[in-house]
């Protein structure tokens, strides 16, 4: 038997006979037919161990995400053709959302993360005053007839949801901690514009879907420390796999005209990118707790964006960016 197992406490194979350095975790037939552990059990034992400090944070989350791009949706139906309404002015309201964080460190102040937040729902919503005539017209949206109408309300829906797992290692004096991990985080957008006449009614409409998977580096840095509170900072970012899927629909009950959706699949031909950032401060509130409060923001590169599908429906554009940032209030507990 390799003598690297049998003197490893927690990886032994051990099976009750000559065991040097065996714990708790060494019983017999522990390891089926004598092996030694696995490649992921021994990783695990390294970056954990068997004691050390664990810690839970609980916080909720609030952010604010940046205006889509510039896309003309309405103009007037006369006169020099101006522009009513841009994707541009659609500002969304704060979404809220909560974060958890579980982490352990053995005495070496190496150890391993895992992230879960969640935010949910951003929400612009935009009416146009309502005309006494057909004044207003759709800007060439979903390939369809333009149909004037005399009022419209475009609404847009977004949310956020991430997980993340990563291995944490102390550099110079403890107070520096190089990060590497795993990712998974997805983005949603629905948009609408529904538009009326005195006698019919259209809505125009594109959801996308994206589902980020990939690996990221960062960097977590201890800034300064306090008998009664200490503030830290963090960088995060990678290259992501994007499973991106879209569906458009066009809805009308005008006489002659035909609804339509279609519904796309597929990967951007260069990776998404996601780089998160933030600061956080922390009250001691006792040797097990403390009152936590920071900021926090991401940066989402090559995403599909539901107002980029506008214009060609039989075309999946994922070349949008988007910026989401927000404040976080919660408790940390250590044992």
């Amino acid at each position: 038997m390799d003598e690297a197992w049998v003197n490893d406490p927690g990886l032994s194979t051990c099976a009750g006979t000559g065991c040097t350095g065996c714990d708790h975790c060494c019983t017999p037939g522990i390891f089926p037919n004598d092996n030694p552990p696995g490649i992921l059990q021994r990783w695990f034992h390294r970056r954990i161990g068997t004691s050390g400090i664990w810690s839970a944070e609980v916080d909720a989350l609030l952010l604010w995400r940046d205006a889509p791009p510039s896309r003309n949706l309405v103009n007037m139906a006369s006169g020099a053709n101006a522009s009513v309404l841009n994707a541009s002015q659609l500002e969304s309201a704060p979404a809220a959302g909560p974060r958890f964080r579980l982490l352990h460190s053995n005495c070496s102040g190496a150890g391993a993360e895992f992230v879960y937040l969640r935010a949910f729902n951003f929400r612009a919503l935009d009416a146009l005053p309502t005309a006494g005539t057909d004044e207003y017209l759709p800007d060439s949206l979903l390939k369809q007839p333009s149909t004037p109408f005399s009022s419209g309300t475009a609404n847009l829906g977004s949310s956020i949801q991430t997980f993340e797992a990563n291995g944490r290692t102390p550099l110079r004096s403890g107070n520096l901690f190089f990060l590497a991990g795993f990712r998974w985080l997805e983005w949603q957008e629905h948009f609408t514009l529904d538009t009326s006449t005195a006698t019919t009614s259209t809505s125009y409409g594109a959801s996308t879907i994206n589902s980020l998977y990939g690996g990221q580096l960062g960097l977590e840095a201890l800034l300064l420390t306090a008998k009664t509170f200490q503030i830290d900072t963090f960088f995060k970012g990678g290259a992501y796999y994007n499973n991106v899927a879209q569906r458009t629909a066009y809805i009308t009950d005008v006489p002659g005209s035909s609804s339509v959706m279609t519904a796309l699949n597929g990967c951007p031909a260069s990776g998404a990118f996601v780089g998160e950032l933030g600061i956080n401060g922390s009250i001691f509130l006792s040797n097990h707790a403390q009152l936590r409060f920071g900021y926090t923001a991401f940066w989402l590169e090559n995403i599909a964006l539901a107002t980029r599908q506008l214009d060609d429906p039989t075309t999946l554009v994922s070349n949008g960016n988007t910026i989401l940032q927000g404040v976080q209030i919660g408790f940390e507990g250590h044992w």
